[in-house]
């Protein structure tokens, strides 16, 4: 979270009178109306009136590089750095004092994220020590973002021993440090928290450390410390919140949320958490309405692209969350869940060649990784491509030799292809094994009536009903199993038993009568026959086991099984990005 109230060095508007009144003698009794104004606007932390204030003593005084370094100032803290920036520059050009300016330039392109033009626009000095600290620091913190580690290393390490006191560049230098010396980052910090026990920044800090590395307690404990240092402190109580809703506590998570978003409602990071909190409750209606409302901040925090997109994929938004993820890979595109997720959700849209072009690149030039390869596979089954999807599913079972859902993709893939034999004999070996009927059992039903194996079909049905009366698929499979037995009793009967724990189901095709009379079946129009109709939409070789499968789903009903696992979107996420990410 970007901090908008850093420990400035430029001089207090007090000062500025008292300077204003040397530099520009002739023009001092003329502004110090508006100056003093500006000054009891600031005792009263009323930025923006100060700010209004100012701009009036700018347009009487433009050439005036004080008053330009203070709207610098004003602007920084509203959370305009482009017009900190902006006026910054201008007092600088207008020969201005570089102890004034510098400071608030240097935040003002940091948090716009200008690495490499601050890196560039200045070198170190030998100026006043506070100053040269300050400079240091930001080339430092520069640094680090590009990758220029010694050089980064090197330059807060000057900072810190040309101003001791000051803690931006410990800081600074433990986060850079915790990513490679952990033990020497925590000893940075404590040296600092040492120097300056009451310093409720260290202690929040070393708490996002603590949590970074899983000592969920350890972070717990330092900002309940420094929130007793200044209850008020938002920073620790978003880093409280962040870990409380990690773990799942969200009573304790509201307790911090709750008066940020009542003081603050447009708080990004307490929005943002608030999101997350509804995520982990499954509450994504809520969670999408409060991402869209934050989502023009996740330029500058990246990560909110991707739990937005997750989110947007639990809702069945397939098209929106397609899209969001792809602004996400902008940033991270090497990035495998965002990758695997992006592509099942071209697939939810009968996008297969887009799902390959995702995770071609992936699976060409990582390491090779299963779940990634096994959805390449799906990819390539969706787009008719089965010898394709084949050598995949190999690649993938033999990274994963026990997992029976990959196998049983390989042996659906070798029948596809037209190895019927092998890839029968293969699915019945993983159907057989313990986890088989689960993973196996449908795509093998399916399997044995494509084949003619019409008995074989049935003992199939038959043992999935028998460890799993009520799941709907199964009676699906069983009805299909009776019509190529020609029994129209038996097929109604199992039709009729989804249709009525289904009623939604009753929206048939109108074509029933027909779709009876090609199989020879009785044309009663029943809701049982209507249901027939549709199966022949819903159960087709040999991935539709998996759509029939979210067809079924309904309010409340119990998720059905089958072959393709469905997807799980913020799982990985909430782990990976629960700790520190959420707080950078």
């Amino acid at each position: 979270m970007s901090r908008l109230q850093p420990v400035y060095l430029w001089r207090s508007v007090a000062f500025a009178v008292a300077l204003c009144a040397v530099t520009h003698p002739a023009a001092a009794a003329q502004e110090s109306t508006s100056v003093n104004e500006a000054e009891q606007h600031i005792a009263a932390e009323d930025a923006k009136a100060a700010l209004i204030t100012l701009k009036n003593a700018i347009r009487k005084s433009p050439q005036d590089p004080v008053i330009r370094v203070e709207i610098a100032t004003r602007y920084f803290r509203l959370g305009d750095a482009a017009s900190a920036e902006r006026e910054a520059r201008a007092a600088r050009d207008l020969k201005g004092a570089e102890a004034d300016y510098l400071p608030v330039l240097l935040d003002a392109m940091l948090a716009r994220n200008e690495f490499k033009e601050t890196y560039d626009l200045i070198e170190p000095g030998d100026r006043n020590p506070v100053l040269e600290s300050k400079v240091r620091t930001a080339l430092g913190t520069a640094a680090v973002r590009l990758g220029y580690d010694a050089r980064a290393e090197a330059l807060l390490r000057e900072a810190i021993k040309l101003d001791p006191s000051v803690v931006a560049p410990r800081i600074q230098l433990a986060r850079f440090l915790s990513g490679t010396r952990p033990e020497e980052a925590v000893g940075v910090i404590d040296e600092a928290i040492a120097a300056n026990p009451k310093s409720t920044e260290l202690l929040q800090v070393k708490g996002d450390m603590l949590w970074s590395r899983g000592d969920a307690n350890g972070a717990l404990q330092l900002f309940g410390e420094a929130l007793e240092i200044d209850p008020d402190y938002q920073l620790a109580r978003i880093g409280r919140a962040n870990v409380n809703v990690a773990r799942g506590e969200f009573a304790a998570a509201d307790e911090d949320l709750d008066p940020i978003l009542r003081a603050t409602p447009d708080n990004f990071m307490a929005n943002y958490l608030r999101g997350l909190e509804y995520v982990k409750r499954q509450n994504y209606t809520g969670a999408d309405k409060i991402f869209h409302t934050i989502a023009a901040n996740f330029t500058a925090f990246p990560y909110g692209y991707y739990v937005q997109g997750a989110t947007k994929f639990a809702l069945g938004q397939f098209g929106p969350a397609e899209s969001i993820l792809r602004d996400y890979l902008k940033h991270f595109p090497t990035d495998p869940n965002a990758t695997r997720l992006i592509a099942q959700a071209a697939l939810r849209q009968h996008g297969a060649p887009r799902a390959i072009d995702y995770l071609k690149p992936l699976a060409d030039n990582s390491p090779p990784d299963a779940a990634t390869l096994n959805l390449l596979g799906n990819a390539y089954m969706a787009d008719g491509k089965p010898q394709a999807a084949l050598q995949q599913f190999e690649k993938a079972a033999a990274l994963d030799p026990e997992n029976a859902a990959i196998k049983a993709r390989a042996a659906v893939a070798e029948i596809s292809s037209g190895q019927v034999g092998p890839g029968l004999a293969k699915l019945e070996e993983v159907f057989s094994g313990e986890a088989g009927a689960l993973v196996a059992g449908p795509a093998l039903v399916l399997a044995e009536l494509r084949a003619g194996h019409v008995d074989k079909a049935a003992e199939v049905a038959k043992l999935l009903i028998k460890r799993d009366h009520g799941n709907l698929l199964y009676q699906i499979l069983l009805g299909e199993v009776r019509v190529a037995q020609r029994d129209y009793a038996g097929a109604e009967a199992a039709f009729h038993a989804v249709l009525s724990r289904n009623p939604d189901f009753t929206e048939a095709t109108r074509d029933w009568p027909s779709s009876m009379r090609r199989l020879g079946a009785p044309t009663t129009p029943s809701e049982s026959t209507a249901m027939f109709s549709r199966r022949n939409q819903l159960i087709r070789w040999p991935f539709s086991v998996s759509r029939a499968s979210r067809s079924l789903r309904g309010n409340g009903r119990k998720r059905l099984t089958c072959s393709t696992a469905p997807a799980q979107p913020l799982a990985p996420f909430q782990r990976k990005n629960s700790r520190s990410k959420s707080l950078i």
